[in-house]
């Protein structure tokens, strides 16, 4: 399924908010969307969301023999999966732009800033080591993906543990975790992606854009960031007008967002070691109790309507068959009615529909009281 066509009248509004500092989901130019972290049962298991962009993580290790260029030093792989299940125009089998863009994103972010101690991952010397891959596979696609995706492999990574093992006289022992503790990854830094889409020729910025904010956009600015405000990585996609000024505000806003994000990812990895240390459910059941795994549970945002717009107003004539009963107008608050054959009212009366009692002929209002009085 090809991707969605936008049209020009699409364009143009968007284009036309932004260069009037407005977004279309109520966001100020500057403002992030809502992030969130959950982890799973099993170690190195998390998923992620940032407003209805979800990507979940999964992180697993196995024994191989290393390259032969670094005979010490385990191995890393990361892997995108673009699925239909993230976007309808995402292919199953076939690796697209966006999946191999997404990948070497995050390999220069992550695997070539060596954020994984990868000598830690040696068993024997040119025999064996630990291989770790990294799987992020997207959810639901709603705009920049590489900064969800930053934040679920980083975070997978942090919170997983590989077996201990032991090299004895008659060979590798791998030990369980029920038989000992599994040993988390050395993490030397930890370092996410802070993404910028730039328009009007580099006279308006907004940051984590929307899908269409991405596809409308001239160009689109990331910048990979730690928690130590140490740049890791920078790439830019498009073609826009853009100077030094520009840069460092990008980079002024990626740093405070990173070393926000890292906390968080510190802060949550504490609560999901404390409930493990207490043996509390945890896992994925609160996504569901909270319906947010379907971005369709998720409340949609109301733009304020800049013009008031007339109603008009049209006026009806109340007209009913049979018998009925008339309604006059005595004074302030008093009503009488009246047995009538045809009930012809003007528009400028006062004109109350009261059921018939054959003993009720008045019906008095107080001013003091709310109460009804019956005359």
């Amino acid at each position: 399924m090809k991707e969605p066509i936008i049209s020009n009248c699409e364009k143009a509004f968007l284009l036309e908010a932004i260069s009037e500092s407005r977004r279309l989901d109520g966001r100020g130019m500057f403002d992030y969307r809502d992030l969130s972290i959950r982890f799973g049962k099993d170690y190195g298991c998390c998923e992620v969301s940032m407003g209805q962009t979800r990507v979940l993580g999964q992180v697993s290790c196995e024994i191989q023999q290393p390259k032969a260029t670094r005979p010490n030093e385990g191995l890393l792989h990361i892997n995108v999966g673009l699925s239909p299940m993230g976007a309808p125009h995402f292919e199953t089998g076939r690796q697209s732009i966006s999946s191999i863009q997404l990948n070497r994103l995050l390999e220069k972010c992550i695997k070539d800033s060596k954020c994984i101690d990868l000598e830690s991952l040696c068993i024997v010397a040119e025999e064996k080591v630990w291989c770790i891959r990294l799987d992020l596979n997207i959810l639901n696609h709603e705009g920049n993906l590489i900064d969800c995706a930053s934040v679920a492999a980083l975070a997978a990574l942090s919170h997983f543990r590989r077996p201990d093992v032991e090299l004895t006289s008659e060979g590798l022992i791998i030990y369980e975790a029920a038989v000992k503790e599994p040993i988390p990854l050395g993490i030397k830094h930890t370092p996410i992606c802070v993404s910028f889409a730039i328009f009007n020729k580099g006279k308006n910025i907004v940051v984590d854009p929307s899908e269409l904010e991405e596809r409308v956009a001239e160009a689109e600015f990331t910048l990979g960031v730690n928690g130590y405000k140490e740049l890791c990585g920078v790439h830019l996609s498009g073609s826009t007008q853009s100077g030094p000024t520009i840069v460092r505000q990008c980079a002024n806003k990626a740093l405070k967002r990173a070393v926000s994000v890292v906390a968080l990812i510190k802060e949550t990895l504490a609560k999901d070691s404390e409930l493990r240390g207490s043996n509390t459910e945890r896992g994925f059941v609160e996504c569901v109790r909270q319906g947010t795994i379907t971005s369709h549970g998720t409340p949609k945002i109301c733009l304020p309507i800049k013009h008031k717009l007339p109603v008009e107003t049209m006026e009806t004539n109340h007209e009913d068959e049979s018998s009925c009963d008339e309604v006059e107008v005595i004074g302030s608050g008093t009503v009488e009615l009246k047995n009538s054959s045809v009930l012809a009212t003007d528009t400028a009366e006062q004109v109350m529909e009261v059921e018939e009692k054959p003993k009720v002929e008045e019906i008095a209002l107080s001013d003091d009281e709310d109460e009804v009085q019956i005359l």
